[in-house]
């Protein structure tokens, strides 16, 4: 699924500044993904295809992908958004009045 989910992703945050390189990041490890799953995967010493170093540096690559990824939502979620309102109503009711 990350070979489809990866490039769907990257579309989507491509020109998005708060998401900026995540998008051609993204583009980049589907494509090594997808080389990595369609590459032989029995070589001459006959590998496993679910336990040879192809099937292992897919979850490394799915992984690395995750963490930076996931350090991204970290600091787009402690920011807080500049165009909300507060979270107190009786602030907001005195600026009404």
């Amino acid at each position: 699924m990350p070979i489809i989910a990866l490039p769907l992703f990257a579309s989507v945050v491509w020109n998005d500044p708060r998401w900026r390189g995540l998008g051609p990041f993204s583009l980049v490890v589907a494509i090594v993904v997808a080389a990595v799953v369609f590459l032989p995967s029995t070589p001459a010493e006959g590998y496993p295809i679910w336990s040879g170093p192809g099937s292992l540096a897919d979850i490394v690559l799915i992984g690395s992908w995750q963490i930076v990824a996931a350090r991204r939502l970290a600091k787009l979620s402690a920011r807080p958004p500049s165009n909300v309102e507060t979270a107190n109503p009786s602030e907001a009711e005195n600026r009404v009045k």
